[in-house]
């Protein structure tokens, strides 16, 4: 929920078949707007699996070659994956943001740009609001020395017309 609040849609792509996933989003209160499978992921050409990546957020019994993330960074989302283990690897290269836990294998560790060390997605919301803060005070640290020095670099191109030495 708190991820939604801020604007982050939650989707699982998993291999475990739909009724074990469905029971772990009911556990953890992770609402299923609609469902997909590996097979149904086949059948379709890139504008067709771009369309369902928008509007359905579980993909279950899913290859790996098939964890296929750039459906929905053509439609312009920033994508942030998250995996531990081998299979992962090649989708955590492909995001915006790879994100693999402490205790997941070598090769989802050096393939992902974020390690967590804290395990649940309180800990990613938590990274993204951070995150989000700094990238405003650094915008904000650029846009004031920007408006500061301008009226310096003005006054000395007007000046520079008039002092050949400048």
């Amino acid at each position: 929920k708190d991820l939604s609040d801020s604007g982050i849609a939650l989707k699982i792509i998993t291999g475990d078949n739909e009724p074990v996933t469905r029971h772990l989003c009911e556990t953890l209160k992770i609402p299923v707007l609609g469902t997909a499978n590996g097979s149904r992921l086949a059948e379709l050409d890139d504008p067709g699996l771009e369309a369902l990546a928008e509007s359905v957020n579980i993909f279950c019994r899913v290859t790996p070659a098939q964890k296929k993330i750039a459906a929905l960074r053509a439609r312009g989302r920033i994508v942030g994956y998250m995996g531990d283990g081998i299979n992962d690897a090649p989708s955590l290269r492909a995001s915006d943001v790879g994100i693999s836990v402490y205790g997941a294998v070598d090769v989802a560790k050096e393939a992902a740009d974020l390690i967590m060390l804290d395990q649940g997605l309180e800990a990613l919301h938590e990274g993204v609001l951070e995150g989000r803060r700094t990238a405003a005070n650094i915008l904000k640290y650029i846009l004031m020395g920007t408006s500061s020095n301008f009226g310096n670099m003005f006054s000395m191109a007007g000046a520079s017309l008039f002092l050949p030495f400048l």
